[in-house]
């Protein structure tokens, strides 16, 4: 269950990735695209919301970095359980969070220990993977 100070994090962590994101441009790590900015953020979101969800750990953590080629996301929620990748019916309200990150992100995976999950999303002009 999501407290209401719990629900303000997505949005707030939101906004840190996307002015990252602009900072790493201005110093020139990045070249800009709004799709980059918006896919990101998406993605914060699902994997922050997630965690706040089905966490079991006292404090989630939120981590931003690039490769040479990607920037990843990774959010530790303290949990040893796997988050499940699966198709939500039309008439559920909840269940699409993997689902829109396997779907938009690059790559995607779990920790060993499954207290860990992370997403890349390529910032180089090249075709998807998948």
């Amino acid at each position: 269950m999501i407290t209401e100070a719990g629900a303000r994090w997505p949005g707030r962590l939101r906004r840190i990735a996307r002015t990252t994101l602009l900072h790493w441009q201005r110093q020139g790590l990045l070249a800009a695209a709004e799709r980059l900015l918006t896919t990101e953020e998406l993605l914060t979101t699902e994997l922050v919301t997630n965690a706040l969800r089905h966490g079991s750990g006292p404090e989630i953590d939120y981590r931003l970095h690039l490769t040479g080629t990607h920037v990843v996301t990774v959010v530790r929620d303290g949990s040893p359980e796997s988050p499940v990748l699966r198709q939500a019916s039309l008439d559920e309200e909840h269940g699409r969070g993997l689902f829109l990150v396997d779907s938009m992100a690059d790559a995607w995976g779990v920790s060993p220990d499954g207290t860990a999950i992370w997403c890349a999303l390529s910032y180089r002009d090249q075709p998807r993977a998948k």
